[in-house]
């Protein structure tokens, strides 16, 4: 029973619920860190999309339970490997996808179509955008940004454009950067089965990765430069925390590049610590540029 309880936990996969972080964007931007009822309200944005995230992934393995048993990495997941039968999987997928919409519908009617957005979206890729290039890197940025979009609906913090520019170009690129990686293993013969792919060639993503990162650095740079955000935090030294971002990007296309592993974005962000140490020291720099006011 115990085994099945971890297969299951495996099958939700909660090391991808970083992602979901992004909920909690909106409040950082604004700096209103320190207010409680809005932490509440995007703690409770998280766990809705943790949810849906996780009925998300199950749909999809059981949707790709016949490749992934054929692929070098993905044969090991919960329900290719035997380890979830495919009943149980559905009476988790069934239980996952009811608690989501209990947990949005308890909030907030914009939480709620936000959410359903994110499902419909996820399972039109699942069963048949994903086999789309260009469309199935865009679906994928577009998960990323109903998560910022969420955090804002129930917080009521607005968004910059820039800030949404941004989020889109950078997921573009790890989009991309993992539509490289399957086209490796493609062309190794270790994964035949995602249609996508062939749609793509190297040369293509490349100059693809290269314009939606050069495009993310550049809106962000033009973010901390407006007049309305400096401004706002009262300072014109926020320009300084795209440093650790142009070297974070940097080091992506070193992992994309030269180690050529850039499969998982997730594993990047938890395993790598020049990544890791980027996002760090962005977070502190901004945070600490803007305290200096005070």
């Amino acid at each position: 029973m115990m085994k099945l309880f971890f297969a299951i936990l495996r099958l939700m996969r909660p090391k991808e619920y970083i992602k979901n972080l992004l909920v909690f964007l909106p409040m950082f931007f604004a700096m209103r860190l320190n207010e409680v009822d809005l932490w509440v309200q995007s703690s409770v944005a998280f766990l809705g999309f943790c949810l849906i995230s996780s009925s998300i992934y199950v749909i999809n393995d059981l949707k790709d339970v016949e490749a992934d048993r054929i692929h070098p990495v993905k044969k090991h997941r919960p329900i290719a490997s035997g380890a979830v039968p495919v009943t149980i999987a559905w009476v988790v997928f069934s239980v996952l996808v009811l608690a989501a919409f209990a947990v949005s519908l308890s909030t907030s009617l914009p939480f709620f179509v936000l959410q359903l957005a994110y499902f419909v979206l996820n399972l039109l890729y699942t069963w048949k955008l994903k086999t789309v290039a260009i469309v199935d890197i865009c679906i994928l940025s577009a998960g990323f940004l109903l998560r910022l979009f969420v955090g804002s609906a129930v917080t009521s913090i607005p968004l910059s454009g820039w800030i949404i520019l941004v989020l889109f170009f950078l997921t573009l690129l790890l989009g991309a950067g993992k539509r490289r990686d399957d086209l490796l293993l493609l062309e190794a013969g270790l994964d035949t089965k995602r249609a996508s792919v062939r749609g793509y060639s190297l040369e293509m993503l490349n100059v693809l990765t290269t314009v939606v990162g050069t495009a993310g650095l550049v809106c962000y740079i033009i973010y901390t430069m407006t007049p309305e955000v400096m401004a706002r935090f009262q300072s014109e030294h926020l320009y300084l925390t795209a440093f650790p971002v142009v070297a974070g990007v940097l080091r992506y296309f070193q992992i994309m590049l030269v180690e050529k592993r850039t499969g998982s974005p997730t594993e990047l962000f938890l395993k790598d610590a020049g990544m890791a140490s980027m996002v760090i020291l962005w977070a502190v720099s901004f945070c600490g540029i803007v305290l200096m006011r005070y």
